[in-house]
């Protein structure tokens, strides 16, 4: 039988959940949690701070709990008091423990990525994964992803500081203690974001999609795994759809090959590609 994730009883928007392995029968989970809102959902007003300080009323906040094969809970912390409301986060698990990326907020409505990290028994305090400053006064539905191979991990994400649409893909050597800086996917008023990355020992990878008077494109870009060079880029495919519809791409490697899905729209009608 199912159990509630979240405990707290309040009529509240839960939800944009990531899990990760916490061996071999507990898994991880991390979500965003509304409790503070009292229903305020998007349109709740705050910003970041630290779990525990003052902040408030009204604001998404991100927690995370430990789950066994019995689905008995433990371990339940809150990372985030203020984030953006919903875009979705990701997890990933490094050699050094998961990784954990959102998109945060601050009083000012500054909405970058940030990242919470764990070696299994005890949560880092979150950090901004590079400083975009994107003052956004709403929540763009349009968060990051993180893929990993031992200690390295790649986060990419979409932002439009200075009214510039772009996407990024930034590198953590160090199991996301530090991140390099960014490099620029793309930019320009097409970029619509809702990215994916993956990672292995030879090549970093990214999903992004435009959208023109042409219509969407899905895009990728292929770097070594240093991101120090550019070593593919092109179209996936072209999309009939249009918005939001089209949802949220998804890459995976395996045995040397990438495996890439996503949604279209054709006459009316969500259909999954690959």
């Amino acid at each position: 039988a199912p159990v509630a994730v979240n405990t707290d009883g309040t009529p509240t928007e839960h939800g944009f959940v990531s899990l990760w392995p916490m061996g071999e029968n507990r898994i991880g989970l991390a979500w965003l949690d509304g409790r503070n809102t009292g229903g305020g959902g998007h349109s709740a007003h705050g910003g970041h701070v630290s779990a525990g300080e003052k902040h408030e009323p009204g604001a998404m906040t991100l927690r995370s709990a430990v789950f066994d094969a019995s689905l008995q809970r433990s371990d339940e912390h809150e990372l985030d008091a203020m984030t953006c409301d919903c875009c979705q986060t990701d997890a990933a698990l490094t050699a050094r423990g998961p990784l954990l990326v959102y998109r945060g907020r601050t009083p000012a409505e500054v909405r970058d990525i940030r990242v919470a990290r764990t070696d299994g028994t005890q949560w880092q305090p979150t950090a901004v994964v590079h400083a975009d400053d994107w003052t956004m006064p709403a929540c763009p539905v349009n968060g990051p992803a993180i893929a990993t191979h031992d200690a390295n991990a790649t986060v990419a994400w979409y932002t439009a500081a200075g009214d510039t649409p772009t996407v990024k893909l930034a590198r953590s050597p160090d199991a996301g203690a530090t991140f390099a800086a960014p490099v620029v996917l793309e930019r320009g008023a097409a970029v619509q974001g809702r990215v994916d990355t993956a990672l292995d020992g030879t090549a970093a990878w990214a999903l992004w999609i435009d959208e023109d008077e042409n219509g969407q494109a899905l895009r990728f870009a292929r770097f070594a795994p240093d991101l120090s060079r550019e070593l593919q880029r092109g179209e996936v495919a072209k999309l009939q759809g249009k918005g939001r519809g089209t949802g949220l791409p998804k890459i995976a490697l395996a045995d040397g090959a990438a495996f890439v899905v996503w949604t279209d729209v054709i006459d009316g009608k969500p259909s999954l590609h690959g």
